[in-house]
Order: structure tokens, then C-alpha cells, then sequence
């Protein structure tokens, strides 16, 4: 009866395309980047953690400027780049996104995009806003415009094709724009983008400015797997006799939230596939409380499929399907 308690499903859909990159907000916002690099289409979807439904999205944008550089699955840019054009739109998300088993209430809001559907990324979530950024060129993974995407009204709040972002403070948004052979910095409003001030092309305070910000980051609400052979459970007894004969050891991950232990396995060969599980276990008993298969007969090791923020499990399974599960104290 216990097992049943635990690891119960709080949110679970399933994407036509690739899930490539999730972004918790402070709020507890949680965006899903899904891509299809085949036909070169990206979507975006919003969902509250919180309490869920459209009616999490009402209220103001709110005082929150931490930049969610925290973001898990941090999924690679795009690849070769191509300029983001000027006007969005929102689209409804693909069949397969809008058919989804709901648990409880239903979370997730409207698919959004860009008109071309692919050259875009994000470089922010702050309150109610998501913060785009487009790219300079084909070929270049250099960043080129700040689109700022209001969920609450839906549509874009600001747009500023010029100026490339580079990190926010309480002061507002740090960009700067390219020329030939420096740069020139501005600090922008965050809520309206209009320019506060020029802050000239010495770069020596501004990087003084970020290293600090950044060093402000809290991951802590945040559970990464880490390497097995590595970590102080390597050396555990039990957790050896849960590998599969077949298993690829050094590619085993381990972490460890409200005690219990999840490990990460990856059994099978390039010749006949790979299976990917995440066990659940209790230590403590001995015991293998749940395994949840991630991913199956894979050619390649599949990483950044499982971690845990505060009390929640997040899994994408098979790259298309997003499980969130409720970890409680064992």
C-alpha cells in the first residue's frame, strides 16, 4: 500500500516532438522547450507547478529578477543559426501535446513559437515573462535580440532586435550590442525595455557586475544525478547486486532525495540496444520500492533523463514524455 503513496503522478504528457530543455522558474513556472530538428519546428509550453490551471497565470508579473539560469536538461542551442524574424505568433500545440492523461488539474497552457519555428531560444523566466533571444547568423551560436513574452496577456510585451542579453540584477537587464571590434553595454527595463542607461564599451565593471550575480545562484532546491563509481554509494554492497550482468557501469548515476536512493542504469550493447531504468530504493530495508523504464532500445547512452526539484521527480521518457512524480519522506 505504502508503494502506491509514493511517487504518485502529479503531472504527466506526452509530446509529438523532442523535449529538449526544461526551465524552472523562482515561482515555480516550469517551461518545456520541445524541438523537432527534422523539420525544424520548436514549441513552448508553460506550466505552474504551484497550483496549476489557467487561473495560475492571472496574477502580475510580480518582483522576482533572478535569471533561471538553473534550468535542467540544459538541451543544446539549435545548431547552425539562422536569424529569429521580428513578429511571433501563438500556435496551438501539436495533437499528440493536447491529448495528454491530466492528473489533477490541467496545467499546461498553449504552445507558443516563433513564425519560422526553430531559430530561438530562452534565456530567462521571470514572473509571468519569458525572455527569447534570437541568434546573429547562420553558423553562429551568438545570441542577436531580447523577446519578451507575456503569458498572462499573450503577446509579446517588448521586443528589442538589436541588443543581445547578457544577465539582469535588481537594476534591471545587462545587453549589449556588437560592433566590429568591441561592444557597446546598456541597462534596460526589464518591464518595458526602454534603455535606463549607456554604459559606454569598457567591459572591465560590467563582467565585475555579472561574476557577481552570478555567484548569487541557489541551486539548492535543485537534486542532480552524479556519477555511481564516484560517489560515496559506489562502494555500497546492495546497490551492486541491482545491476544487470549487461550493465554499463562507469554510465550508472546515483542521487538522493528525502532518503530515497534512485539509481540511474543503463544496461544492453550498441548491437542489441539500450534500456534505460530509474530503481527507487530504500536503503535502509534493502528494498527496490519502484522502477520507472526511461528509455528503450536506444543506440546511444541516453543522459539527462531523471533529477528532482524540492519534493517533485522529473523523468522524460523515451524524449518525448514528461512525468512529474510527488518524492515523499521514507
Amino acid at each position: 500500500m505504502w508503494i502506491n503513496k509514493n511517487f504518485k503522478i502529479k503531472y504527466r504528457q506526452q509530446f509529438s516532438s523532442l523535449v529538449w530543455r526544461l526551465l524552472i522558474s523562482k515561482e515555480g513556472l516550469l517551461l518545456i522547450e520541445e524541438r523537432d530538428p527534422g523539420r525544424r519546428t520548436a514549441q513552448y509550453h508553460a506550466i505552474d507547478l504551484g497550483s496549476g490551471g489557467e487561473g495560475a497565470f492571472r496574477g502580475d508579473l510580480g518582483s522576482s529578477l533572478q535569471s533561471e539560469r538553473a534550468g535542467a536538461f540544459a538541451g543544446s542551442s539549435p545548431g547552425q543559426h539562422a536569424g529569429l524574424p521580428a513578429d511571433y505568433r501563438i500556435v496551438k500545440p501539436a495533437a499528440a501535446a493536447t491529448s495528454a492523461r491530466k492528473y489533477g488539474e490541467d496545467m499546461l497552457t498553449e504552445g507558443f513559437t516563433a513564425p519560422d519555428e526553430f531559430w530561438s531560444g530562452v534565456e530567462a523566466v521571470i514572473g509571468r515573462r519569458i525572455y527569447f533571444h534570437g541568434y546573429r547568423s547562420a553558423g553562429m551560436p551568438f545570441h542577436k535580440g531580447i523577446f519578451v513574452w507575456d503569458i498572462d496577456r499573450r503577446e509579446y510585451a517588448w521586443k528589442n532586435e538589436e541588443l543581445a542579453w547578457m544577465f539582469l540584477n535588481d537594476d534591471g537587464i545587462y545587453a549589449f550590442k556588437k560592433k566590429f571590434e568591441t561592444n557597446d553595454y546598456f541597462l534596460l527595463d526589464y518591464s518595458t525595455g526602454e534603455i535606463i542607461k549607456e554604459l559606454g564599451s569598457e567591459p572591465e565593471e560590467i563582467n565585475k557586475i555579472a561574476e557577481n550575480e552570478a555567484e548569487k545562484d541557489d541551486f539548492s532546491d535543485y537534486t542532480y544525478p552524479e556519477v555511481f563509481v564516484s560517489s560515496s554509494y559506489g562502494a555500497n554492497g546492495y546497490l551492486e547486486k541491482l545491476f544487470p550482468p549487461n550493465a554499463v557501469k562507469e554510465a550508472a548515476e546515483v542521487f538522493q532525495k528525502n532518503s530515497v536512493l534512485f539509481l540511474n542504469i543503463h544496461f544492453g550493447s550498441e548491437r542489441t540496444g539500450f534500456q534505460n531504468e530509474l530503481l527507487a530504493v530504500d536503503l535502509k530495508k534493502e528494498k527496490v520500492l519502484k522502477r520507472f523504464i526511461l528509455n528503450t532500445g536506444t543506440k546511444n547512452l541516453i543522459a539527462e533523463s531523471c533529477f528532482a526539484w524540492k519534493n517533485l521527480l522529473f523523468l522524460v521518457i523515451d524524449k518525448k514524455l514528461i512525468e512529474i512524480r510527488e518524492i515523499k519522506q521514507i
